[in-house]
């Protein structure tokens, strides 16, 4: 895992998944979640912690008027700074 100038090596990397269920406010009401799915990665490195993580949400929307639409969301959170223990 490069991040910047740094170089982790040797990087754990960890994945979690699962569905998503539930409602979702939009404009005219509630919005069902329908066939969502969620996954979490994490880069661990020992002595540092998570120097990278991505979150993926994938999935359709039932609208309240009787539409659908699809959700497709990537967060990636990064290491921006470390200094090592003395």
């Amino acid at each position: 895992m490069v991040l910047g100038d740094t170089r982790f090596e040797d990087c754990l990397a960890v994945r979690y998944e699962g569905p998503i269920t539930g409602t979702i406010s939009v404009a005219g009401g509630p919005g069902r979640v329908h066939e969502a799915r969620f996954e979490r990665v994490v880069w661990w490195k020992e002595g540092v912690g998570p120097v990278r993580e991505v979150i993926t949400i994938d999935g359709e929307l039932e609208l309240p008027e009787g539409g659908r639409a699809s959700v497709h969301e990537v967060s990636t959170l990064r290491l921006v700074r470390h200094r090592a223990a003395r």
